[in-house]
């Protein structure tokens, strides 16, 4: 093995597009609960990552749609950290998982999901993707699998 030195002209990096170092969860928090922002809030953004705080309230969404598939993915998995409540998750050969406080939830690309606020409390979670801007491809009215 022979190692080689290597010297780079490094420069630290830039926040842009609104990241920043640190924020908390209860100024977000806060924030959506005063309605001083919307149910998702980005907090990190760049050309590989993205990052959103998704809160609500189960209260203020329709009725459940038994038959909703909701969306997929396909150019990359999305994973959750459930920050506070519950997010109930209806996953494409899994069938529904009801997540809590603390929970990581995994959906590969290529797979319907409809994660939605749960139970009487605020839910939040932190939505994590490998791109900012990730493609939401639904299906259409009366495709096979609909009603």
């Amino acid at each position: 093995m022979t190692f080689v030195p290597v010297r780079f002209q490094r420069t630290p990096g830039v926040y842009g597009r609104n990241n920043k170092p640190h924020v908390t969860f209860d100024e977000v928090a806060r924030q959506l609960d005063e309605g001083k922002a919307k149910g998702t809030q980005r907090i990190v953004e760049d050309d590989r990552g993205g990052a959103n705080f998704i809160y609500g309230y189960e209260k203020n969404l329709p009725p459940i749609n038994p038959n909703d598939r909701g969306h997929y993915h396909p150019e990359c998995a999305e994973f959750w950290l459930i920050l506070r409540g519950q997010i109930r998750y209806p996953i494409e050969g899994v069938g529904v998982i009801i997540a809590e406080e603390g929970d990581v939830v995994y959906v590969p690309k290529f797979t319907f999901h409809a994660p939605r606020w749960y139970g009487p409390v605020a839910s939040c979670r932190l939505a994590m993707n490998g791109y900012p801007n990730i493609a939401h491809l639904f299906e259409a009215p009366g495709a096979p699998g609909t009603h």
